[in-house]
């Protein structure tokens, strides 16, 4: 199986422009297109049938921070209905303000991950890619890297994407998949060859 789950900030700083558009506005497109590219390839696998080594079970999820809180605005499911696509887009644009308790995010999803799941990410039969995506200083960055190391001993990649300018938001969904090969590379090596 393979998870991505997306931490999105909803910082006050995220109000700013950057270019053309703010920066949440922007971030909200990036992340929908990122849900929406897995699930179309998990439906377009499933649709041709594709003979594979195993299993694909592609699901995704999405947090974002706001305030003194983090709320779940995507569960980690293998679907994008609608009503799932409306209530991200919505979320996505509510509530910028606060702080930047990237950590709250990374704990939201430590603690959901089930005992069962655990030993599948230690045997590398899951792959779980945590995007976290900020613009600027967390509010605890010494939670953040405990928790980071917590979920790498567990075998869960958190990959960080900073937005710095434009650029960086522009090249957002390239990053994120170069990370997932990259990992997947590392993980399951006999298995990826390009």
């Amino acid at each position: 199986g393979w998870d991505l789950e997306i931490i999105a900030d909803g910082s006050g700083s995220m109000n700013d422009p950057l270019g053309s558009r703010k920066k949440f506005l922007v971030q909200r497109d990036m992340s929908y297109l990122l849900h929406r590219a897995m699930h179309r390839f998990s439906q377009e696998a499933e649709r041709r049938k594709l003979r594979l080594a195993t299993e694909i079970n592609i699901r995704s999820s999405q947090y974002m921070f706001r305030g003194n809180n983090v709320q779940e605005i995507k569960p980690l499911t293998a679907d994008f209905t609608p009503p799932q696509m409306a209530t991200l887009w919505n979320k996505s644009a509510e509530n910028i303000g606060g702080g930047t308790p990237a950590h709250l995010g990374l704990q939201a999803i430590l603690d959901r991950i089930p005992p069962e799941e655990v030993q599948l990410l230690k045997d590398k039969k899951l792959l779980k890619v945590v995007a976290l995506i900020s613009d600027g200083g967390y509010d605890n960055s010494a939670r953040v890297e405990q928790l980071v190391d917590t979920l790498h001993e567990m075998n869960v990649v958190v990959a960080e994407f900073p937005i710095t300018d434009e650029k960086s938001l522009e090249e957002l969904p390239q990053n994120v998949a170069e990370k997932v090969i990259e990992v997947a590379r590392l993980l399951m090596p006999e298995r990826i060859s390009k």
